[in-house]
């Protein structure tokens, strides 16, 4: 591959990355305060569908939803972009918890 396009790949790769890192830190901090998608969506006013979009990576929010989410969380923005929380075990209920 030529070099250009190696750092097109890398580059390119990388938005997905963050914005999976974010996702998964957003349904950690989301399961850690006991919250459902549905009432997560209810506090910050976006549609269940957005929010899952989000906690997968498809999808990034605003800054207005950002700045909602750490309020409802209780967290920094800092925690939302932590790649740290991908080593820790995420359980897919809240009933897991």
């Amino acid at each position: 591959l030529s070099t250009k396009l190696c750092l097109y790949l890398v580059i390119s790769l990388k938005m997905p990355v963050r914005k999976l890192i974010f996702g998964k830190n957003v349904k950690y901090y989301r399961l850690q305060k006991k919250l459902s998608q549905e009432k997560l969506c209810e506090l910050l006013d976006i549609s269940v569908g957005f929010l899952s979009h989000i906690e997968i990576g498809l999808e990034s929010p605003s800054f207005e939803t950002i700045a909602k989410l750490c309020n409802v969380l209780e967290i920094e923005a800092s925690n939302l972009f932590d790649q740290a929380i991908l080593t820790k075990h995420i359980p897919d209920r809240i009933t897991d918890l």
